[in-house]
């Protein structure tokens, strides 16, 4: 059934992929609107497109973090449920941390279970409060896995879900952005001044 509803999918956007496993499709909606208008409206497109081929009633959600995507869409709702650009961290942040399973796929389970369960140890239960946490704080609790945790809690995995896709896609930032925040500014000055500039914590 799911295959149908891929294929299904197909006819709507060229980037299309699924989990059986969790029983997910998902689709890259970028450039659709154009020719089939709002975000919210391909979501009611697709669903109607899938609905005919799935036993139980689909549902769907936009974000440009696939994570956030997937738990919005697997909590349900007959509302197509969006979440701006920007905004992503926010919608996160009061997911369990267990929460990040589903998008660092690409870990062994054995090792993200460490990493998480690591982070409960250090009172870090929500994804808000590991999005808060300083990488390089993080990374000498948890190992090199801490990256991919803190970039799933911020809402950025769009660079990888596009990867999985085949498309030659990167993102880059500099160690600064990963190490420090606003008030190492005011400790360091001038050393630190840069573009773009170095941000909040939160």
């Amino acid at each position: 059934r799911l295959r149908s509803a891929r294929h299904a999918l197909g006819r709507l956007s060229p980037l299309v992929a699924g989990s059986d496993s969790y029983g997910l499709i998902e689709i890259g909606i970028d450039g659709l609107q154009a020719r089939s208008g709002s975000e919210r409206d391909i979501a009611a497109i697709a669903l109607r497109a899938v609905g005919v081929h799935l036993r139980e009633r689909p549902s769907a959600a936009v974000s440009s973090s696939r994570l956030l995507a997937v738990l919005l869409a697997r909590g349900g709702g007959d509302d197509v449920q969006v979440v701006p650009p920007g905004e992503e961290a926010e919608a996160l942040a009061g997911y369990p941390v267990e929460a990040l399973a589903l998008g660092a796929t690409e870990y062994a389970a054995e090792s993200m279970s460490d990493a998480l369960e690591r982070c409960a140890l250090l009172g870090l239960r929500t994804v808000g409060a590991l999005a808060r946490t300083q990488a390089a704080a993080l990374a000498a609790r948890v190992g090199p896995i801490a990256g991919a945790l803190l970039t799933l809690a911020r809402g950025f995995d769009h660079v990888r879900w596009y990867r999985s896709q085949g498309v030659a896609a990167s993102g880059e930032t500099c160690v600064q952005y990963l190490v420090f925040q606003a008030d190492d500014v005011l400790r360091l000055g001038a050393r630190l001044k840069q573009n773009p500039p170095i941000r909040p914590a939160d």
